[in-house]
């Protein structure tokens, strides 16, 4: 079979925009994973995915070149360039390092996306507006030569077997590593880990409408019978086990009953899960729930989590951090959120974050002088942290408490 046959779609569209040397952003989407790529005169100049391992914190974390708290402490940053400057200020030694990989990424992205198989494509027209980001100046034909390669080298691999697949199913099937097959095959592996709601692509809020709503959905895109080319010829038995799946979520949840004992099944696995995490795990979980909470504005749900996240594991500086900035929201909290504060900044001195909150404690507290000496803290690690900046403009330096000492909210130091 010719390689031009296994080639997806987005190769000849990208092999026209290189040609024509187009400007523009196409987008990609395959299920739930979705990639943008980024082109100027039909060159490759930046790209993005909601693949987890893709997100440039992740990747600069796995490449061993920022550790996980570093990237919490930088937070939300409005592009890769603030991303550098983050880190080179809490420490980073090798700035020419997290460029490098920073412009891998870009490619990796890019080739990865390449080498999905049938996604949603939409092309938008016009010079990408990316003064925020680093950038990539690579020939996109030479990344859909390279593209190419790959699939062929993955499917001449000798070793190389299908999710589920014995050798002798392999040497009998002559599809079997097809990357249209390969994928759908795939899929169907990871649908048996899937519960009733995740194949229904919802959760255990969604009414009986919104079940059947998707269940149709789901149904019209991969009924044995509406598979084409390949596909019907390959893998009609692995469609009909999908679909079999499919249904059984879509009878189960859709019976009050029966949907009753299956979430009462699945909150008992739940807690039998948490039963074998250690501390650390439970308490990493609990922080995240935490977060969450807090994006959503559940600041009471959000305390309680951080809470538990810091019994559990109290080593862990952003516990105590988040929880302090949540105390700091009620009045008769100040004294926990000042003490909560203290520690993060005892276990990590380079937390901006935590610096910047207490200073803010402090000020509202009407304790100027510890506030000033607190900010004065915050920017020897972030010179250009605006709220510190802006904080000490209204402080006066000189103010003291009585005694000429400095302390803390309740009269003694934190």
């Amino acid at each position: 079979m010719d390689s031009r046959e296994k080639t997806p779609d987005a190769m000849e569209i990208l092999a026209t925009l290189a040609k024509e040397r187009r400007s523009g952003v196409l987008a990609m989407q395959l299920r739930k994973a979705g990639a943008n790529i980024c082109l100027q005169e039909g060159r490759v100049v930046f790209a993005t995915s909601n693949i987890k391992r893709f997100q440039p914190g992740r990747w600069l974390v796995d490449a061993g070149l920022a550790s996980e708290m570093a990237m919490q402490q930088v937070g939300r940053v409005n592009g890769t360039k603030e991303m550098v400057e983050s880190l080179m200020n809490q420490g980073a030694k090798d700035r020419a390092a997290l460029v490098t990989a920073l412009r891998a990424l870009i490619r990796e992205i890019t080739l990865d996306a390449l080498n999905w198989t049938r996604p949603g494509l939409r092309f938008s027209p016009g010079v990408p507006v990316l003064r925020e980001q680093l950038l990539l100046d690579e020939s996109l034909t030479a990344m859909l030569d390279e593209a190419e390669q790959r699939l062929e080298a993955r499917g001449r691999e000798e070793n190389y077997l299908p999710a589920g697949r014995s050798r002798q199913e392999v040497g009998g099937d002559p599809h079997a590593t097809n990357p249209e097959v390969m994928r759908f095959r795939s899929m169907v592996e990871e649908a048996r880990a899937m519960s009733h709601y995740q194949l229904l692509e919802t959760d255990n809020s969604a009414d009986a409408a919104a079940i059947r709503r998707n269940y149709y959905q789901v149904a019209r895109s991969y009924h044995p019978d509406a598979l084409q080319g390949v596909l019907a010829e390959a893998c009609r038995e692995d469609a009909e086990e999908y679909f079999a799946m499919v249904t059984e979520a879509y009878n189960t949840l859709t019976r009050p009953e029966q949907r009753k004992e299956y979430d009462q099944q699945l909150y008992t696995e739940s807690h039998r899960e948490q039963k074998t995490q250690n501390p650390a795990e439970l308490a990493q979980s609990n922080y995240q729930q935490g977060r969450r909470a807090l994006a959503k504005g559940e600041f009471h749900d959000a305390m309680r989590f951080f809470q538990n996240a810091v019994q559990l594991d109290g080593s862990k500086g952003e516990y105590h951090r988040e929880l302090g900035i949540v105390q700091m929201r009620n009045p008769r909290w100040q004294k926990p959120a000042e003490t909560a504060l203290s520690r993060a900044i005892e276990i990590e001195q380079t937390d901006v974050r935590a610096l910047v909150h207490l200073g803010l404690l402090y000020k509202k507290n009407g304790l100027k002088r510890r506030a000033v000496e607190t900010f004065h803290q915050a920017l020897q690690w972030d010179p250009e942290n605006s709220v510190a900046v802006e904080s000490l403009a209204q402080l006066e330096p000189s103010a003291e408490e009585p005694g000429g000492r400095l302390k803390g909210l309740f009269g003694r130091r934190p």
